[in-house]
């Protein structure tokens, strides 16, 4: 039964490209003591910052047949994002449990990754500095863990009950 097994992989990238286009609608009356003062013209000009940057990611993973009614997938995730500079590896494993024809219990665990919007480096919840990062980021983690049975009430329709539980790890 060792052998009835299905490996899959993949990989993919995203082409990202963020603008934060700041526009600011000054009192009249301030902006024309702004416009008469040579040194003030700029304090409160329009703002604009682009960043583009990418993400990339793989995959690898292996449904094994355990037993007749038993199946277990091992896999292992890589993220590496541009806008952090930083790659993450993330380990997944699930099982399946044919109970009858028509029933299966289902058990899933992982760590995922997101990485922060670049708005997250530019503001990181203090006034926007637009020169400089106040301090490194990482990205958002979590470890998940699902528990669910499902079962076939015709060859159309399945009913399906999980639980969901999300850790998040800041």
């Amino acid at each position: 039964m060792w052998s009835e097994n299905i490996f899959e992989a993949g990989a993919g990238v995203d082409f990202m490209e963020t603008i934060m286009d700041f526009k600011f609608e000054l009192d009249p009356a301030l902006e024309a003591i702004f416009a008469a003062n040579p040194q003030f013209r700029a304090a409160l000009s329009d703002l604009k910052d682009i960043k583009k940057y990418n993400r990339y990611r793989a995959y690898a993973q292996n449904n094994f047949k355990i037993a007749e009614d038993l199946f277990i997938n091992p896999g292992l995730r890589l993220d590496y994002y541009d806008l952090l500079g930083k790659g993450y590896i993330a380990p997944r494993l699930s099982f399946s449990y044919a109970i009858d024809e028509i029933t299966t219990l289902r058990g899933v665990w992982g760590i995922y990754y997101q990485s922060p919007g670049y708005e997250k480096l530019r503001d990181q919840n203090i006034l926007l500095i637009l020169l400089t990062f106040t301090k490194p980021l990482d990205a958002e983690k979590a470890i998940h863990y699902v528990i669910g049975i499902e079962r076939w009430l015709t060859n159309e329709w399945s009913l399906r009950f999980e639980s969901y539980y999300k850790d998040l790890l800041i």
